[in-house]
């Protein structure tokens, strides 16, 4: 490590200090690190600078423990076993809330999983605890791959994709608790004979024939806006709710849009003459003057940002496709038989940034410029957003058909193509006498383009031209 010590920096090897062996984990050097800052905050004028560290008390300490495993600080540890796992996911929430490299949608996430993971009832006895135990309430120590295992197995239910998400979730968590020494172990460890991350089919999901114009029929205002901009834009859903109408540029018809992954990167987005128009009916409020600068583009009649519309999108895709809205009055769930006909119709709102990408493949739009309008960094990601339909498949070949049709009517209607003649003044060739490679037949063409006949009339003919021109080249 490194110090700012009497106006230099000066190297302190920790492995000088305790000795490498007792080193086993980032917490303890981390530890031993705020054991050398704080020694040399009391360090006396003059000492010397390694024999005053080697001889510090906390040093000492560090380098005479009798387990070099758990060398930490003089804290109580004799509890951290017994620390619920709620209190340990929200130990692991403050230190990434802490963290401004982290994302906010990261720390989100993070948080969302922390209180479904706390919320859990364990469904088996588990250490002397009665079965729809909250699994919050669980000693961290106590906690086993065999709960956590049930939990994952309780969100089957899931997609693929939200269950790998939960998996790489629970081991960050149990390799964080390690690594805070709230327990000996970390759980789920990969390459042992517990859970993997399963193989994720890609979407290839796109709005069927007049399913656009079904779904833009029975939505709301908002949503209808939100609809023709995740096709017109090609936008991700959170993105949309986040733009104000500084990021709106109407005389130039661009939009500024924040990527919702990396909030340091913005991309600019043409606007199409349907967007436009989109955008200039929202502009004005309810009390007929424009929106205020800071006011969101996608929120509600006053410009208030709206955090989510995914009750009215489930709502939009059950009544276009004809099916009723069954839900619970108190809680305002689905019940189980719009469940099943809304995961039968398996529509989700970013699909919509699938369509729009195809749309913009199918109708030339360069690669780099669809990669530029999407926000990645590579080509790779437009095999995951592009896709054909079954319909587009069938309408290629009949468009390819007609052109192979009227390439041939074209060709026929050419006819033969002739040489053209030779230039006015350029050299003349005479035509070849027979026998000497001229073509069998009646007729054949000479270099010139012209049609040289054969047979006796032919040769006098020649014969003639070349005493006519003979005569000529003596007269001058």
């Amino acid at each position: 490590m490194r110090k700012q010590v009497g106006g230099h920096r000066p190297k302190i090897s920790i492995d000088e200090l305790v000795g490498h062996e007792r080193i086993r984990l980032v917490s303890q050097a981390e530890a031993v690190r705020d054991a050398v800052v704080a020694a040399l905050r009391e360090r006396p004028t003059g000492a010397a600078l390694m024999p005053y560290l080697r001889a510090h008390p906390a040093i000492v300490a560090f380098r005479t423990a009798d387990d070099p495993t758990r060398v930490v600080p003089a804290v109580a540890l004799s509890a951290a076993g017994t620390t619920p796992l709620a209190d340990v996911g929200k130990a692991y929430v403050s230190a990434l809330e802490a963290d401004p490299n982290r994302r906010p949608k990261y720390r989100a996430n993070v948080r969302s999983m922390v209180a479904v993971l706390s919320a859990w009832p364990i469904v088996t006895t588990h250490a002397g605890l009665p079965v729809a135990t909250p699994l919050g309430t669980v000693p961290v120590g106590c906690v086993t791959d065999d709960l956590l295992e049930g939990f994952l197995l309780s969100r089957a239910t899931l997609s693929v994709s939200q269950r790998n998400k939960d998996l790489d979730f629970l081991r960050r968590l149990g390799r964080w608790a390690k690594r805070k020494l709230y327990r000996p172990e970390a759980w789920l460890v990969p390459g042992d004979d517990g859970p993997t991350r399963k193989k994720e089919t890609k979407r290839r999901r796109r709005l069927h024939p007049g399913e656009g114009d079904a779904l833009l029929a029975v939505a709301g205002p908002l949503l209808r806006a939100c609809i023709i901009a995740g096709v017109e834009l090609g936008a991700r859903l959170g993105e949309l709710l986040r733009i104000i109408w500084a990021d709106v540029d109407l005389p130039h018809a661009k939009v500024w849009v924040t990527d919702l992954k990396d909030p340091t990167r913005r991309r600019s987005l043409p606007l199409s003459t349907r967007m436009l128009a989109v955008l200039e009916m929202r502009r004005t409020a309810p009390d007929g003057e424009a929106h205020p600068l800071d006011a969101a583009v996608f929120g509600n009649e006053i410009g208030e940002r709206v955090e989510s519309v995914y009750t009215a999108w489930v709502n939009a895709v059950l009544k276009a496709h004809g099916f009723p809205v069954l839900r619970d009055k108190k809680t305002h769930a689905l019940l189980p038989e719009s469940q099943a006909a809304y995961a039968a119709i398996d529509l989700v709102f970013s699909d919509l940034r699938h369509e729009a990408t195809s749309g913009w493949l199918d109708t030339a739009v360069p690669m780099h410029t669809v990669r530029d309008w999407l926000g990645h960094q590579s080509f790779a990601m437009l095999a995951t957003y592009g896709h054909t339909t079954p319909q587009e498949s069938e309408r290629a070949m009949r468009d390819f058909e007609k052109a192979q049709k009227a390439a041939a009517r074209k060709a026929k209607r050419s006819g033969p193509k002739v040489a053209p003649a030779a230039r006015a003044g350029g050299p003349r060739v005479a035509p070849a006498p027979e026998g000497a490679g001229a073509p069998a037949g009646p007729a054949h063409r000479g270099s010139a383009g012209k049609v040289a006949q054969s047979g006796p009339k032919a040769a006098h003919k020649a014969g003639r031209r070349g005493t006519q021109k003979a005569a000529k080249s003596l007269v001058h």
